[in-house]
C-alpha cells in the first residue's frame, strides 16, 4: 500500500465516524450525564471492535456473515436492550451534580461493553467493512505489516471523531453546572440512549 492509501484509508473511516450514527449519539448522551473520562469507554470498545472488524473482513467477513447470520441478528437485539437499559438507568439516575463515584468501576465496564454492542450492531459498519474496505484495499495482497498498519489506523482514524464529539459534549456539560440543568442533560442523554437502542434494533 502507498502512502495515498494509508491517508485515503483514514480519510475514509473519518468520514464514516463523523456520519451520525449510533456511536455518536451514545457517546455524545454519556458524555452529557457522566462527562467526558467515562464516555472514553464507550471509544474503546468501539475502537476494540473495529480492529475486530478489520481483521475478520481480511480473513473472511464473507464466510463468517454467511454462516453465523442469526448470530449477527442476536447480536443487534442484544445490544439494542443493552443501550435501552443503560438509557433507563440514566433516566432514573442521581440528579446531584456532585454525585459520587461509588459505582465507577462497574460504570466503565458498562460503557465499555456499549461500545462493543453499539459497533457489532451498527448496519453502517458490517456495510463499510463488507462492500468499501474490500473495494478500496486488495486484501489478496496484503502483507503483515500492512495488516499492521491497516489495524492501528483504522481504530485511531475512528477514535479522533468520536473523542471530538465527546470533548464538545462535555464541554457543553461543564457549563451547565446546576442541579435543574444537569438533570435536563441527563434526561436529554437518556432519551439519546433509548434512540440509539431502538435504532439498532428496528434499523
Amino acid at each position: 500500500m502507498s502512502l495515498s492509501d494509508y491517508l485515503g484509508l483514514s480519510f475514509s473511516v473519518i468520514l464514516l465516524g463523523l456520519s451520525p450514527g449510533p456511536g455518536a449519539f451514545a457517546i455524545i448522551s454519556r458524555s452529557l450525564s457522566d462527562g467526558f473520562n467515562k464516555s472514553l469507554f464507550i471509544i474503546f470498545g468501539i475502537a476494540l471492535s473495529h480492529i475486530i472488524y478489520v481483521l475478520v473482513t481480511i480473513y473472511g467477513l464473507d464466510y463468517i456473515t454467511s454462516k453465523f447470520e442469526n448470530l449477527f441478528l442476536l447480536v443487534k437485539y442484544a445490544g439494542g436492550l443493552y443501550l435501552i437499559y443503560l438509557g433507563y438507568k440514566l433516566w432514573n439516575k442521581n440528579m446531584k451534580f456532585n454525585a459520587t463515584d461509588k459505582s465507577r468501576d462497574v460504570s466503565n465496564r458498562m460503557n465499555f461493553m456499549a461500545g462493543v454492542m453499539i459497533a457489532f450492531s451498527n448496519p453502517k459498519a458490517i456495510i463499510f467493512y463488507l462492500g468499501f474496505l474490500p473495494a478500496f484495499i486488495n486484501l489478496k495482497t496484503l502483507v503483515f505489516h500492512e495488516i499492521v498498519s491497516v489495524v492501528f489506523i483504522v481504530p485511531l482514524s475512528l477514535a479522533s471523531v468520536l473523542i471530538f464529539y465527546a470533548f464538545i459534549a462535555s464541554k457543553a456539560k461543564e457549563i451547565m453546572k446546576t442541579d435543574i440543568y444537569v438533570r435536563r442533560l441527563n434526561r436529554i442523554s437518556a432519551f439519546m440512549m433509548f434512540t440509539v437502542g431502538f435504532l439498532i434494533m428496528f434499523k
